[in-house]
């Protein structure tokens, strides 16, 4: 029995090896490909976006935004709306998989506040 036991210590310590020589290698490998091959440049490099620009670059209507200042004044109870500086899209990076994750969570906290708040 003491020989199967060290025979499996052994093998367990020659994988071990193995793996670890092995990825030493790799990393030695892609280090000296970065060397060779010089920095690699970003498919999509986006221009960054200066605060107070809109995205899309058209002017935002008058109605909107005194809308947007209207349901912002209400939603935190403000006595005044708030001055609206500039109106960005948010999102669209994420997938809709994740934006659906989020859409069920908040609903699900809204009905949760709504069950607290009517048993007052």
């Amino acid at each position: 029995m003491e020989n199967g036991v060290m025979l499996g210590i052994r093998l367990t310590l020659l994988g071990m090896s193995v793996v670890f020589a092995s990825l030493i290698a790799l990393a030695l490998l892609m280090g000296a490909l970065s060397v060779f091959g010089g920095p690699r440049q970003p498919r999509n490099a986006r221009t960054p976006v200066a605060p107070g620009n809109v995205e899309s670059g058209k002017a935002n209507d008058a109605k909107v935004v005194a809308a947007i200042a209207a349901a912002l004044a209400y939603h935190l109870e403000l006595s005044s709306a708030p001055r609206v500086l500039s109106i960005k899209k948010v999102g669209g990076t994420s997938p809709s998989w994740g934006a659906a994750g989020r859409q069920a969570q908040m609903i699900e906290r809204a009905r949760m506040f709504v069950r607290r708040g009517s048993n007052r």
